[in-house]
């Protein structure tokens, strides 16, 4: 990582409180000299008359002029004290230097190294909690540097993942349903027909829940004067879903009512993150008089070239990458995850944990962040990759081809599947020549064939 040479530049000039002390004695000494020299040239004539007078004058005016010079000094030195005990304090609470600062710009320098990128991942995160209550996501930090943080966060749990419900999940055990005929009405019914685009494909199912609390949607947005697109789903809890539907309803316009007529070239990341983040705010006024929320995890695909995914609760989004692998970009907003834990508690709320890996949050829900429900944080985790461009994780880069899949889901699919099972059957489907409608529909299906008790939604996109 690049830095200033060490030797280099004025000690001085690099500590602009220290500088000032110095001018201070300066001119503190000047007045003293100056006292001195005036005394004298009043007094010039008293020398010549009365010599003796004339120098009890000078010496009066040097001790006065010593004193002055001497109350500086003392100035100096407790100003100085003062100065580098604040310098101590500040350094040890402050979660953030201005160092900090110069090595998120650097992240997308060559000479980065891993543990530059997981020192940037840290702090951007105690940065993000400190400033939980702020709709601006990046408020004092580059966004670049927050969201290859987060990325690298995402990607890592993704690795790490976990399902809630034992067993092997294989899209396979679909094929050995004996009523070909059933299980295709079954298909039919719960795959999105409305959705006209032909590589997005939605299917959703109540299951054993009483209510069908999700929502998805897909729609294409005009963002800078060119074509966007939005894919998301929204699992709601405690309300029926009426806090997911009005997610889905009104969540994209608002979104890409936030640039005006802006030109695409003009919005930077902080444009994008910043308005995703107000987005996700003004949907929790709006729905404060609903008694429940919901989760919401989303990709604005812009053009055919970046897609942002913001995340908030435990659905999630993970990208298949043909002959690859697969990556998560969108990180749990999991109760029992330290990170959110310590928010959470932070906030004088408690995490209640039942069974071996479900936390619920006063008891009442097992996300750490939502949208609705007034004692969790509506601020979203925001990632995103770019088209045809070299994966480096190091960096916080990650990119995606022509052919690859995307996959949004709420915690139903994510419960009893692993993204690698999911990474493995969706290939398995492409190799049997199923279109993404059939993908999305089959792994609802094979959710339930692997006994999910939750809703399931599931969102495929063919990039």
């Amino acid at each position: 990582m690049p830095c200033s040479p060490t030797g280099a530049g004025n000690f001085a000039q690099d500590h602009p409180k220290i500088e000032l002390g110095a001018k201070v004695v300066a001119t503190l000494t000047t007045l003293a000299l100056a006292a001195v020299a005036v005394t004298a040239f009043l007094h010039i004539g008293a020398f010549a008359q009365h010599a003796q007078l004339g120098a009890t004058y000078v010496g009066i005016g040097t001790a006065a002029g010593a004193g002055v010079l001497t109350l500086g000094l003392i100035s100096y030195i407790i100003y100085s004290c003062k100065h580098r005990n604040n310098s101590i304090s500040t350094s040890s609470n402050s979660n953030s230097s201005s160092s900090d600062i110069n090595d998120i710009n650097d992240i997308n320098n060559s000479n980065s190294s891993s543990s530059d990128i997981n020192d940037i991942n840290n702090s951007s995160s105690s940065i993000d909690d400190d400033n939980n209550n702020q709709e601006k996501y990046s408020s004092g930090w580059p966004a670049s540097g927050k969201l290859a943080g987060q990325l690298i966060t995402a990607v890592e749990e993704g690795v790490k993942n976990r399902k809630k419900t034992p067993g092997i999940f294989q899209i396979g055990n679909i094929d050995a349903v004996e009523n070909k005929a059933l299980l295709q009405e079954r298909l039919e019914t719960i795959i999105d027909a409305e959705i006209k685009l032909p590589n997005v494909g939605a299917a959703g199912n109540q299951g054993g829940r009483d209510e069908m609390e999700d929502s998805h949607v897909v729609c294409e947005l005009t963002i800078g004067g060119k074509e966007a697109f939005f894919y998301g789903v929204f699992d709601g809890h405690g309300d029926e879903g009426n806090v997911a539907e009005y997610l889905k309803v009104n969540l994209p316009g608002l979104l890409a009512s936030k640039w005006g007529n802006k030109e695409l070239t003009e919005l930077t990341d902080g444009d994008i993150t910043n308005a995703i983040v107000e987005s996700c705010f003004e949907m929790e006024r709006a729905v404060v008089d609903i008694e429940g929320g919901s989760t919401a995890t989303f990709v604005l695909q812009v053009g055919d070239g970046r897609l942002y995914t913001a995340n908030v609760g435990d659905s999630r989004t993970v990208l298949m990458k043909k002959d690859d692998n697969f990556y998560q970009l969108s990180e749990d907003a999991d109760p029992l995850n330290s990170r959110f834990a310590k928010r959470i508690e932070k906030m004088n709320h408690t995490v209640v944990q039942k069974g071996a890996m479900k936390g619920y949050v006063n008891g009442k829900v097992a996300v750490a962040r939502d949208i609705g429900l007034s004692f969790l944080s509506p601020r979203p985790k925001i990632t995103f990759i770019d088209r045809d461009v070299e994966t480096d994780l190091t960096q916080g880069e990650l990119g995606y081809s022509k052919g690859d899949y995307l996959v949004l889901a709420c915690d139903g699919l994510w419960d009893v599947a692993t993204n690698q099972e999911v990474y493995q059957d969706i290939w398995k489907m492409e190799q049997k020549k199923k279109d993404v409608k059939q993908m999305a529909g089959r792994l609802v299906v094979g959710a339930f064939l692997n006994k999910s008790p939750d809703n399931v939604t599931v969102v495929v996109v063919k990039l």
